[in-house]
């Protein structure tokens, strides 16, 4: 693979293919402020919960949905459409692609498509909290330069809650961590800070980036991250902005390739820091075996509980670099 910090814009490759404005407002509307991007294909069953909490967000600023369906046009008017018709907001903007250009090509024209200077991520399949907009814009006034990326909660399919993110935690049961602190290049070697979906970027920013690559699915998400973070900086927010849903969706169907991938993105990012290699592979590795059978916990899938000494050894330096959080407690923002 190619290293992700490489200078490539994935914006050209579907350059000819047309996305067709089907649905826009009847009205004139102020120019938004911020643009929710809701990528979708082939009549997602979530996406009117979805679109329904991109349109339930509170705050008194006028905001647009991008909504770019990758379902080819020649298949005629579909479901997702007829929602669309049926809520009939002055917010939507409702793109059909000439032909699928797929998933991560979609996330890429969503950018292109927006009007705004600010946008975020709403997968057809998650949802947006009510305070997701209010929240990230509160942040960028104080940092109007950084990517903003926050935490979430979890639900299943039926949109049950399953994990409701705390706010306010207790690091080793003295130090209180902030809900707005910098989230630094170590950060984000240590651990992905989520999924672009209810996060603010900048739209020119992430054009100049190069946007997301197919060549790092299931991953692209934070490999465009990762270059985000250590090109512009880096803000996290511990108050959630968007419920994840754990279904039978595309993670579910690739799994097996997270762990890869968050690997050798970690290995582009250790030439990166002084830090000797040796300790940045070794945790590395150590977050690599953690992680691996993190993903099958999550995806159901079987592994070995059984606790060998190197697993030992390797949740032990996780947790030891976890004392980087302390940092976190002193910084205020």
């Amino acid at each position: 693979m190619t290293n992700i910090f490489s200078a490539q814009s994935h914006f050209e490759k579907y350059a000819n293919v047309k996305s067709h404005l089907l649905y826009s407002p009847n009205s004139k509307e102020p120019e938004p402020v911020i643009s929710i991007l809701i990528p979708t294909f082939n009549d997602s069953p979530y996406f009117e919960e979805a679109l329904i909490s991109a349109l339930s967000q509170e705050g008194d600023f006028p905001y647009e949905i991008i909504i770019c369906d990758n379902t080819p046009l020649r298949s005629g008017k579909n479901k997702t459409q007829k929602i669309i018709e049926d809520l009939s907001s002055n917010k939507i903007y409702y793109y059909r692609n000439e032909e699928n250009i797929g998933m991560i090509g979609n996330w890429n024209r969503c950018i292109e498509l927006a009007k705004s200077e600010l946008v975020t991520f709403c997968h057809s399949d998650d949802k947006l909290e009510a305070n997701c907009l209010s929240t990230l814009l509160s942040i960028h006034e104080n940092h109007p330069d950084k990517c903003i990326t926050a935490s979430y909660n979890t639900i299943d399919r039926d949109g049950k809650l399953l994990r409701r993110k705390k706010t306010n935690e207790r690091l080793f049961k003295f130090f209180r961590i902030p809900n707005v602190h910098k989230y630094s290049n170590f950060d984000i070697f240590m651990q992905s800070p989520g999924f672009g979906v209810g996060c603010l970027f900048e739209k020119e920013k992430m054009i100049n980036l190069g946007g997301f690559s197919e060549e790092y699915y299931p991953s692209s998400d934070y490999a465009l991250l990762t270059k985000y973070c250590f090109m512009y900086g880096m803000i996290y927010s511990e108050i959630p902005t968007f419920s994840y849903r754990k279904a039978n969706n595309e993670s579910f169907n690739t799994w097996t390739l997270f762990a890869d991938r968050d690997l050798f993105f970690r290995r582009c990012m250790i030439p990166q820091f002084f830090l000797p290699e040796i300790v940045l592979r070794f945790i590395m590795l150590a977050n690599y075996k953690v992680s691996s059978d993190e993903f099958q916990r999550i995806w159901g899938k079987s592994y070995s509980k059984k606790k060998h000494i190197h697993n030992i050894i390797y949740r032990f330096v996780i947790k030891m670099t976890d004392i980087r959080k302390i940092i976190w407690c002193f910084q205020r923002y």
